[in-house]
């Protein structure tokens, strides 16, 4: 080996317990790769030679590192040079919001009295950007309009909606009021005939046959529904990636972290968001990263994945491993 292997600087190596993953920022791909590659690219910019730093492996570890290098360039996650480079270390966006709160999650179901027309502003006050609408029933024309209408007028930038498939909401439907409420980015409607994705201009619709009626759909997360996206992996290194600087209002108009949670801080009725937001208490599970998380601390995917602290596996535990995540980076 005559040449130095470099990823490029938006593709991140990241080691776990059994095995690493390359994670291209850029093209929204996970790599995985063997602990000897990854120890390989970890440690060659440091190296005066790299046949010297080759020479430190077996010859089974070197045949390895022989032919991930060479499927890594051949699929374009890095290039060659005939001298080291210093690390590049990738240049995140600014993605620290300036606002108290940045997303939120508002649930509704037949039998809730809060209304979108007194919390909606207060999501504004505190500079929130997103939110989520969730209907766990089906709702009329009128009552979706009407959240459209209500969101679209405020502070908040993107809107995605829940509710369940109904004969006047379909998605032909939705790509004509995208039209008039331009904020909408996504829409799912539930117990659907078929799973089916939609990917319009700026806007997406998803179609499934999972019948969600209740808050405890949430907190899937795992391999499968890991992303390699670049605003997700830096958040996910700094603070909690599911719960930092958000605020829900439960189907029965209670402020919580996530409608999922037990601790609840009040109910919308008589409590204002913003009196929520300064309370200590409610900001504990911010700062709660993957690397402090029992059992995600040794996942290679880290990074990449969504977490979740409503549905945890010891529930008295607050870094305890999420519920419903059936992948294991130790075996």
């Amino acid at each position: 080996m005559n040449c130095y292997f470099n990823l490029y600087s938006y593709c991140l190596p990241v080691r776990g317990s059994k095995r690493a993953v390359v994670c291209d920022l850029q093209r929204n791909i996970i790599q995985p790769v063997p602990l000897a590659v990854y120890e390989f690219l970890n440690k060659i910019q440091f190296e005066k030679s790299s046949d010297h730093l080759f020479c430190t492996f077996s010859e089974a570890d070197k045949n390895t590192i022989n032919e991930y290098i060479a499927f890594l360039y051949h699929n374009e996650f890095g290039y060659y040079t005939k001298s080291p480079i210093s690390l590049v270390e990738p240049v995140f966006p600014d993605y620290q919001e300036q606002g108290l709160i940045t997303n939120a999650i508002i649930d509704f179901n037949n039998d809730s009295s809060h209304s979108l027309e007194k919390i909606v502003p207060q999501l504004t006050e505190l500079g929130c950007k997103a939110v989520e609408l969730r209907y766990f029933y089906s709702i009329n024309l009128e009552t979706f309009e009407k959240a459209l209408k209500t969101t679209s007028e405020s502070g908040l930038k993107k809107i995605e909606l829940l509710v369940e498939k109904n004969d006047s909401i379909d998605w032909e439907y939705i790509a004509e009021i995208k039209k008039t409420y331009n904020k909408l980015s996504k829409v799912t409607l539930s117990n659907a005939s078929d799973n089916v994705i939609y990917n319009l201009e700026k806007l997406v619709v998803i179609y499934t046959t999972e019948i969600i009626r209740n808050e405890t759909k949430c907190g899937v997360t795992g391999e499968l529904y890991c992303i390699a996206d670049s605003r997700l992996f830096w958040e996910s290194q700094h603070f909690n990636n599911c719960l930092y600087k958000k605020i829900s209002v439960d189907k029965f108009g209670m402020i919580k972290n996530c409608p999922s949670m037990q601790e609840n801080f009040g109910s919308i009725e008589d409590t204002t968001l913003n009196s929520v937001v300064s309370i200590d208490a409610y900001k504990k599970y911010w700062f709660i990263t993957k690397d402090s998380i029992e059992v995600c601390c040794d996942c290679e995917l880290r990074y990449v994945c969504q977490d979740c602290r409503a549905y945890t596996i010891h529930f008295n535990r607050i870094n305890s491993k999420p519920l419903k995540c059936r992948y294991n980076p130790c075996i």
